[in-house]
């Protein structure tokens, strides 16, 4: 697991689209876990990453959305 701090964002509200690995993805790695967090400046994400897995973020002003 890792510790994802959000201190380089600008002031406001984000959202954060959050691509994870699943649990099988060692029988089956493009099954991907999406989910969707509102996030600020200073948060702390805590990722779970699987054994050979990673993550991938995307975060917008909520304004944009």
């Amino acid at each position: 697991d890792i510790t994802l701090l959000l201190d380089f964002l600008g002031e406001g509200e984000y959202a954060m689209e959050l691509y994870t690995d699943a649990e099988d993805t060692d029988e089956n790695p493009n099954n991907l876990i999406k989910s969707v967090k509102q996030v600020k400046k200073g948060d702390a994400m805590q990722i779970h990453l699987e054994g050979s897995g990673g993550f991938a973020a995307r975060i917008v002003p909520v304004a944009n959305i």
